[in-house]
């Protein structure tokens, strides 16, 4: 679990000047780079473009390529400045940046929303546990910054250019929604900026894993996909009907519950998707009816929820009335009564399923007491295991550097001797052993950046209460290592 699982690119001596090995151009050598390279002409814009979306590294053949075609315009003086330029880089900055750097971290979420908010200050509650054991490396971590997406695509990418451009940022935990870390994930992949979200479940975000810079807390939805069907299969029903958001969480659940139901049997009769701008759900609600499938499956967003549902029993085909499953984007104690407070019966029927969220004991004891009469929200231990993931793995690569540590995030939560908590993990390693972080969030088996196995809590409405009827793990289809 020591630097020498951490790959040549990663693994350094301190003190030692290796010119011919690749080294990294950080932000403002980047910027430096392109100023003088355009501004002497030697290296077109398309070049330096190249090198960036190749993820900024530049080799020291670069370095000569440029040194070679300033000695070709007789840019003598010009080409004594680089060539110390190109020593001064490779010998120095790394080990620096090594030495000293202070983890920063952002947290990307709505904080509009009460689970936003929790994941917020419980990423806060996990930098406080792991500055009181000592920080990592010797640093304290930082003030995590936070940044309101207010569930915008567009709100969220100008936050992640403000922190990529002026903060300095090695890891960001976020985003809250599927369709909001969709968007921002290529430009922090990309940047060599770590990140974890807590919360977003498509399965198209599986790709962005095999960065190693992206990983998730939660698991895929192709797991409750196929327990979804499972349960609706058990009920006898073999057509359904799917309403879902129009989204990278709707579109993807979608298409995995139409990969499981098709392996049981059931067929889809129909996917009927509603615009995100939507206000008023009467027509897809009778788009749905149309269908006339046996059972219907219900995939909003969480904003939405109650207004959907309350046009499902304007259109006959409420719970009440026609069988109806739903996904964990429904699981609120007090949805029966936002939908209509004069009879929470309406729901009656509704069955849905939801990961097994919810830390209990010590950890909401201690969230608890740091936010007293704060509602505790489901994603809090997942939000918390984002921060102490990334800070063990910095811990255990011996660096705070994203492009060293983003390597042993997979290990410091698999294989390894069981510890909970920063202090003790810290201990073990420090001792030279290999760890297996144990999340608060718990009910998860971890594969290469995502679990690969889940606990989900079976939950289902009578006498207008919503309540919880059942646990089953599933196995999700996604890479292991």
């Amino acid at each position: 679990m020591r630097d020498d699982k951490i790959g040549s690119g990663s693994d350094r001596v301190r003190g030692d000047c290796r010119p011919m090995r690749v080294f990294e151009v950080g932000h403002y050598q980047l910027l430096a780079t392109r100023w003088f390279t355009r501004q002497f002409g030697v290296v077109e814009d398309d070049e330096i473009e190249s090198d960036e979306r190749h993820g900024g590294h530049w080799s020291f053949g670069r370095g000569l390529m440029v040194v070679a075609r300033l000695w070709s315009r007789r840019c003598v003086l010009v080409v004594l400045v680089a060539v110390l330029a190109l020593v001064v880089v490779s010998c120095g900055t790394e080990v620096s940046d090594k030495a000293s750097r202070q983890l920063r971290v952002a947290v990307v979420v709505d904080t509009d929303l009460g689970d936003g908010l929790g994941i917020d200050r419980a990423v806060r509650l996990a930098v406080d546990d792991v500055n009181a054991a000592g920080g990592v490396n010797g640093e304290l971590v930082a003030e995590p910054i936070t940044k309101n997406t207010k569930d915008d695509i567009e709100v969220a990418e100008r936050a992640v250019t403000e922190l990529l451009d002026g903060d300095r940022i090695e890891a960001v935990v976020g985003a809250l929604t599927s369709k909001v870390t969709r968007a921002i994930a290529p430009s922090l992949t990309s940047n060599h900026v770590v990140e974890c979200t807590p919360s977003a479940t498509s399965p198209q975000l599986s790709g962005f894993t095999r960065t190693g810079y992206f990983f998730r807390t939660v698991p895929s939805d192709t797991g409750q996909a196929k327990l979804l069907a499972e349960q609706i299969a058990k009920a006898g029903h073999m057509t359904v009907g799917v309403l879902a958001h129009l989204d990278a969480y709707g579109v993807g659940f979608a298409d995995a519950f139409r990969e499981a139901a098709a392996e049981l049997g059931i067929s889809v009769a129909g996917d009927i998707f509603f615009s995100p701008d939507t206000v008023s759900y009467g027509a897809d609600a009778q788009r749905l009816k149309a269908l006339n499938a046996f059972a219907n499956l219900v995939v909003p967003a969480s904003r939405e929820t109650s207004g959907v549902y309350q046009a499902l029993v304007g259109a006959g085909i409420g719970p009440r009335d026609h069988p109806t499953f739903a996904t964990d984007t429904s699981f609120a104690t007090d949805l029966p009564e936002k939908v209509s407070p004069s009879d929470p019966s309406i729901l009656d029927g509704l069955v849905g399923t939801v990961p097994l969220v919810v830390p209990t004991g010590e950890f909401i004891a201690r969230y608890e007491k740091k936010y007293p009469g704060v509602p505790i929200t489901p994603l809090l231990g997942q939000g918390y295991d984002c921060m102490m993931i990334i800070a063990l793995a910095a811990q255990a690569a011996g660096s705070s550097r994203p492009t060293a540590f983003h390597k042993l995030i997979p290990d410091v939560v698999r294989d390894g001797e069981s510890c909970a908590g920063f202090a003790e993990c810290k201990e073990l390693l420090d001792a030279g052993k290999d760890i297996k972080y144990e999340m608060v969030s718990g009910g998860v088996v971890w594969g290469r950046g995502e679990p690969v196995s889940a606990t989900y809590n079976i939950w289902a409405v009578s006498g207008g209460k919503m309540s919880v009827v059942g646990q089953q793990t599933e196995e999700i289809a996604v890479a292991k290592s």
